[in-house]
């Protein structure tokens, strides 16, 4: 299989690399119109060129259709984080995770508003979270007691082994008047809450 993509991928590229620079030459001017019209006559009174032909373009279109699914395929497990249980395979929505991380960071004192955004790969489990701290916050002693209370929930929540690792940007720093608008619940772009509760 590991082969086949490898060949699939070098037969893609040399395809385009040969049609961009025939678009190339006809765009320079290089290669006359009476060569091209030379060259498809001989392509339709041949059979052999135009079944060859035709392969081309089918293997062009379904390498380029595979790989769009692939693509997708990959988009969407990369939404997801999943584990084994006895009783079966469990997901979990990077978004319900960007939601509870948000919860997590907002009820931390001086914190005023918090974004995140949580991203799988090979190296963990990595998590961008964006705050406004009140005008008053000691910001290092803030954003370390995030970060602590962060990566602990995370882990406790999911069971994973994997490494976390979260990096604080901080977007605002809000006077008192802002910081109390921020903490009413009177924010509108505040997420929902997630589906699942919080494990202590």
């Amino acid at each position: 299989m590991f082969f086949l993509k490898k060949l699939a991928g070098l037969v893609y590229f040399i395809i385009m690399v040969v049609s961009g620079s025939v678009f190339i030459a006809i765009a320079l001017d290089t290669v006359s119109s009476a060569l091209l019209a030379e060259i498809v006559d001989n392509i339709r009174g041949d059979i052999n060129a135009r079944v060859t032909l035709g392969v081309v373009g089918v293997i062009i279109a379904g390498t380029g259709f595979l790989a769009l699914v692939k693509s997708r395929k990959n988009r969407r497990s990369d939404r997801l984080i999943t584990f084994q249980n006895p009783d079966g395979e469990v997901t979990v929505s990077i978004s319900a995770i960007e939601n509870f991380v948000q919860r997590v960071a907002r009820d931390i004192p001086g914190i005023s508003d918090a974004k995140a955004a949580v991203k799988v790969g090979k190296k963990g489990i990595m998590i961008r979270s964006y705050v406004a701290v009140s005008a008053g916050t000691n910001i290092p002693a803030a954003t370390e007691n995030i970060q602590l209370t962060v990566k602990s929930k995370v882990q406790d929540m999911l069971g994973v082994e994997e490494k976390i690792t979260v990096t604080m940007h901080i977007t605002k720093i809000l006077k008192d008047a802002e910081a109390a608008v921020c903490d009413d619940g009177s924010d509108d772009d505040k997420s929902p809450a997630p589906p699942f509760r919080e494990i202590d």
